[in-house]
């Protein structure tokens, strides 16, 4: 009660090494209010610990990979002369004897490096080259050696650090849950929330709240996730069975389906779409789901949508958006069951024209993504029938 964030902090560090408890208690962050911050390699210690702001710091040992005698390698080379700067200088302090390329990859996914001001991706980039620069520092001082250019702040910048490109969302939370165990700084459905709100039943949680572990009744839902791991067996009657762990960012559910139908459709780390029924499974004491469909974003945008809602900035615009809608229909493959409505701004009121049957369009990723680069367009929503 009155000390919320040591306790919570105390008890992720004592399960650390158990990712389902670790996520369940990060859960319970959220609904307490607590924040719950990255790894940082200037901040944080071994276990879980506790801001003067009363956030809680990830801590490094429950990044997989990074061994006990390494963390105390670098917690104690900063305490003794300050914060890193950046990934070279962290190297040259810390030494490439411990700290190898699996350790510095590990840091990187998790985000303990984001302290620098450099991307994920520009950092996993240039860490050889940091690797390098190290190794010959270290075989300098060990020969009595001096660089003749100095081991310096300006001159130890690799020359990806001025790259700011960053991995894909997806990308990035999946390096993050493979060395955390789980997604700690967003998760990938959050990208679609606003448009599978109109497409799903509910969300995983939901849905298996309202359950009733007696009903008889097969009601049919459609829910939506990420593949977090995919199992196949093979039952008694020589039948393949795809038993995968689905998971949106509230809950996870355990999905039983046909091994074709998985085949076909999906992978690990994709978003999919399932319509199926809910199941009491007394062999394990859990609620699954029991797919009849499943199908990836695209798929279901292109079953299931009904129409395509384009905000523009003005009227003005309105002439250079049907030019890229001809230029799009003089492509194959574009025609489909969305009806495109546009609303524009005139004088001050919002106004809105529907395009003709002619117009009626596939929304493919490649579609959708050419349309919300333009310039002129201020959203773009799928809409899909309520039924």
């Amino acid at each position: 009660t009155h000390f919320k964030e040591p306790f919570i902090a105390s008890v992720l560090s004592s399960d650390m090494d158990n990712t389902d408890k670790v996520v369940r208690f990060v859960k319970e962050c959220e609904k307490m209010n607590i924040t719950l911050k990255s790894p940082n390699i200037n901040e944080s210690k071994h276990a879980f610990s506790v801001t003067e702001e009363n956030q809680i710091t990830y801590g490094l040992g429950a990044i997989k990979g990074v061994g006990f005698s390494i963390i105390e390698n670098i917690i104690s080379e900063r305490e003794q002369s300050g914060f890193f700067n950046n990934l070279d200088d962290f190297m040259k302090r810390c030494g490439t004897s411990k700290i190898n390329k699996r350790v510095i990859e590990a840091l990187i996914k998790s985000g303990a490096f984001d302290c620098f001001g450099e991307t994920r991706k520009s950092l996993m980039d240039s860490y050889p080259d940091s690797i390098k620069m190290a190794d010959q520092n270290s075989k300098n001082i060990q020969q009595g050696q001096i660089d003749i250019f100095g081991f310096r702040e300006e001159t130890i910048k690799t020359e990806n650090s001025n790259n700011h490109e960053e991995w894909s969302s997806l990308k990035k939370l999946t390096f993050e849950r493979d060395v955390l165990g789980f997604y700690l700084s967003g998760h990938p459905i959050n990208e679609y929330k606003s448009e599978l709100k109109n497409l799903i039943s509910n969300d995983i949680n939901n849905i298996k709240r309202k359950f009733k572990s007696n009903s008889k009744n097969k009601t049919t839902y459609r829910i939506a996730g990420v593949i977090n791991s995919i199992r196949i067996r093979t039952t008694s009657t020589n039948d393949k069975i795809a038993q995968i762990n689905l998971g949106d960012d509230q809950d996870n559910i355990d999905v039983i389906t046909n091994n074709s139908i998985v085949e076909k459709n999906v992978n690990r780390d994709e978003i999919i779409v399932l319509d199926g029924y809910l199941k009491f499974d007394e062999y394990t004491n859990r609620i699954s789901f029991r797919a009849k469909s499943i199908n990836t974003i695209e798929n279901a945008r292109r079953l299931f949508a009904t129409g395509m809602k384009i905000s523009v900035i003005n009227e003005q615009d309105l002439p250079n958006l049907i030019n890229t809608f001809d230029d799009l229909f003089s492509k194959e493959s574009t025609a489909g069951n969305c009806l495109i409505r546009i609303d524009y701004n005139k004088s001050g009121i919002t106004k809105s024209m529907v395009l003709g049957e002619n117009y009626k369009i596939s929304p493919t990723n490649a579609i959708i993504t050419e349309l919300k680069n333009l310039q002129c367009v201020k959203n773009l929503e799928l809409l899909y029938s309520t039924s």
